[in-house]
Formats: structure tokens, sequence, C-alpha cells
């Protein structure tokens, strides 16, 4: 290991301490904490299920009992990234607590085909359909987590809701469909 080696871990470190203090300060420390101690323990008992599956031996990165399966907190990414990481996601959660006030997050993920959890804050409640998102109640860690292990363990479900979030996106937020609203509105205003 480098100086080199070593400053660039010191940088990630900060950087990813940087991202958890601000989901703590968006969403609070109790509840992330207890979202995150829930979610670890029903990885861990998926994760044990998973590993009884493989028979004994001995397997390394090139093996097909190993994937990089997960959760992945990207923080703020470029437009590209994230449009790259929603169409290749299972399903987009935010358990925001309030303060949005247009559910611009979602509809980014319905135009991904990307089945999303969420809270029912308004915003979200506002662009969200039940055959393409589940709302829970803000701040309920329990129905959180419910909610994405259900969602998770139906894959016909997921699917279907994808296809739904992806027709919503197209028929109430798309481009052609916005500038005909708009040119209505304006058409109204300017009589």
């Amino acid at each position: 290991m480098t100086w080199g080696d070593i400053n660039a871990q010191v940088k990630t470190n900060s950087y990813g301490v940087q991202k958890l203090n601000e989901l703590f300060a968006k969403f609070g420390l109790d509840k992330v904490h207890e979202c995150w101690k829930q979610w670890m323990d029903i990885c861990e008992t998926e994760l044990r299920k998973e590993i009884a599956k493989v028979p004994d031996g001995i397997y390394g990165p090139e093996s097909d009992y190993l994937d990089d399966d997960g959760i992945d907190v990207l923080g703020i990414v470029p437009n590209e990234v994230r449009d790259t990481e929603l169409a290749a996601a299972k399903l987009f959660v935010s358990p925001a607590l309030g303060g949005e006030s247009f559910g611009m997050v979602l509809v980014e993920a319905f135009a991904a085909a990307t089945p999303v959890v969420a809270s029912d804050i308004p915003g979200f409640a506002d662009v969200a359909s039940g055959d393409a998102a589940v709302l829970v109640p803000p701040g309920d860690e329990l129905a959180l987590v419910d909610a994405v292990t259900d969602l998770l363990a139906d894959e016909d479900r997921r699917v279907a809701m994808g296809r739904a979030a992806r027709k919503l996106a197209e028929e109430r937020y798309a481009w052609p469909d916005v500038a005909r609203r708009l040119e209505s509105i304006y058409e109204r205003v300017t009589a």
C-alpha cells in the first residue's frame, strides 16, 4: 500500500461520511439507523438462505455463485449516471419525510420503468399511482421494510409495476403531453 492508496481511502471514507450526514439531515438519524438495522437483518437472513444453497467448494470472483446484487447509495450524480442506475435498479426507494414539492425523483424512476417504494407525502402522492408505486406512511420503518421486501420477493408484480411506471411516465410526464398542457394554459391565460 502506498501513500496514494491511503490518501485515496481517506478521501473515499470522508465522502461516505458526508453522504451519510446528508441522509441523517434529510431523514433523521433515528429513522435512517432503524431502517438500516432492519434491512441488514433481512439481508443477513436472505444471504444465509442463499449460502445454504451453494455446494461445498472453493469459489473465486469468476464463480456463478457470486454477484454484485445489493443496495447502492449513489448520492448526487450526473443525469446520465442516474438514468443508467435507475434503468438497472430493481426498484427505487425514497423514504423522504417531506419537503418534496413535486415528485420528480419518482417520475425519473417511472421513466426508467423502475417501480417505486416511497413515503406517502405531498408531492410523491400527487405523481404516484398504485400500479407503479407503493406508498407507505412517512417515518414508518416497518412499513417501508415490508414494502421493499414484499416487492423484491414478487418478481412478477415488480415487473408489472415497472411497466405501469413507464406507461404512467409516457402518458402524464413526457414532453409532448407537458407541452400540450402548457400551451392550453397559455391560451387560457392570454384569451
